[in-house]
């Protein structure tokens, strides 16, 4: 997903020239909904969640 959302930033701001301060407000915004998500799948590492980090690290 970081990759995708680092991605779509890019297309918005050369391509489709959206105003950088949106697009500063996108990235931000998914990247910390995206480390969100992260930290609590590290909160889990114990109880067995290594199984989805490395689906996450795979694919």
């Amino acid at each position: 997903m970081m990759v995708t959302t680092v991605l779509v930033s890019i297309i918005m701001l050369l391509i489709w020239q959206i105003n950088i301060f949106l697009v500063l407000f996108y990235f931000i915004f998914y990247v910390g909904l995206e480390l969100l998500f992260f930290s609590s799948v590290l909160g889990g590492v114990r109880d067995g969640s290594r199984v989805l980090l490395l689906f996450a690290a795979v694919f």
